[in-house]
């Protein structure tokens, strides 16, 4: 891995991308928790938040490790003095024959772009570009680090971690304003059949939607997205969802098993997507 032997002075209102700061063209791959440090060096006097912000775009890509019983992992920036600069985390859980993964796509600041479902349905993993500035006065003139590393809570874990090389540091005058998220702010829960999907089966796949907001009533759309050993044959239909948090409807999308093998389902409704992966025996 390239690594800065004498840390660059970011000095100016630029992007300063992996390469400028001295770490090669190269994504660096992660595995594991050791975290992959960033240093660089700021002018005397400086602080952050305090008349100039420095924020972090991390093009990230998490390969998922399907094979979690339960638990939180999470990408988890942070300097050297533990404070945070971004983040986002992903849930994954094992239901029945089946190993579920949900998480918001915009990661754990508005701030940054969807989080998206890349690669295969044999290695499925999430990609996207986290844009956050680290917390106030957490840099400072002189030497700083940030390291970028995966944590977690419970038994859950990415395969790898991959820090794309047009990861940037950059200077504004004022902290980046947060993007709308995507409504209808729901939870999608579904209700997986406790046996193994067999090769030509079709499937009515039933799912429950949670509304977690207070947000007027409304009718709910979940796109869906098969891959691997698996096809959509009708959608969900549009769900009409009661006013109120803690409002529950009732989905079903069918499906059919076209071979042996790994397959995915995504379902998405707003920012919020859920990964259903299965084997098909």
């Amino acid at each position: 891995m390239a690594a800065a032997t004498q840390p660059v002075l970011v000095n100016a209102h630029s992007v300063w991308t992996l390469p400028r700061l001295g770490y090669g063209t190269r994504p660096h791959v992660l595995y594991g928790f050791a975290p992959f440090a960033i240093r660089f060096r700021l002018s005397a006097g400086v602080l952050q938040g305090h008349g100039i912000w420095y924020v972090l775009r991390l093009h990230v890509r998490a390969d998922l490790d399907l094979h979690s019983v339960y638990g939180m992992a999470s990408i988890s920036p942070q300097t050297s003095t533990h404070d945070a600069c971004a983040g986002a985390s992903v849930l994954l859980q094992r239901l029945g024959p089946a190993e579920l993964v949900s998480w918001n796509a915009r990661g754990s600041f508005a701030t940054s772009p969807p989080l998206r479902l890349v690669g295969t349905a044999v290695h499925p993993a999430l990609e996207g570009t986290i844009v956050a500035p680290c917390i106030f006065n957490s840099l400072h003139g002189g030497v700083n680090e940030i390291d970028v590393g995966q944590t977690r809570a419970g038994d859950a874990s990415f395969r790898s971690l991959v820090v794309f090389p047009d990861s940037a540091l950059y200077a504004s005058r004022r902290a980046p304003r947060g993007s709308r998220s995507a409504g209808p702010y729901v939870k999608i829960e579904p209700l997986v059949p406790r046996r193994n999907l067999r090769v030509g089966e079709t499937v009515r796949l039933r799912f429950r939607i949670i509304r977690a907001a207070m947000t007027p009533a409304g009718v709910v759309r979940v796109q869906t997205r098969a891959a691997g050993a698996l096809r959509v044959v009708r959608p969900s239909p549009p769900i009409s969802l009661a006013r109120g948090q803690g409002a529950i409807a009732h989905g079903v999308v069918v499906l059919r098993s076209l071979r042996h093998g790994a397959a995915t389902l995504e379902l998405v409704s707003g920012d919020e997507h859920l990964l259903v992966a299965w084997r098909i025996r």
